[in-house]
């Protein structure tokens, strides 16, 4: 399984626990609805400050993510 794969089963499982919805975590991270989307999909990478910013917002390390 490819980083990307498992950033977004990790990122879904996050929203889930939460009761987040896509939109939610957009909002959170300060991304577009579709730029979040296009993450937890695997249909783009991300970047080290977004990664950053989810380390921050899900209180998961980097290393975790």
């Amino acid at each position: 399984m490819e980083a990307e794969e498992i950033l977004a089963q990790r990122l879904k499982a996050y929203r889930d626990t939460m009761g987040y919805t896509q939109e939610n975590m957009a909002y959170l991270l300060g991304l577009s609805t579709k730029g979040y989307r296009q993450i937890e999909t695997c249909k783009v990478s991300t970047t080290l400050r977004t990664l950053s910013k989810i380390s921050e917002v899900t209180e998961m390390s980097l290393v975790a993510l």
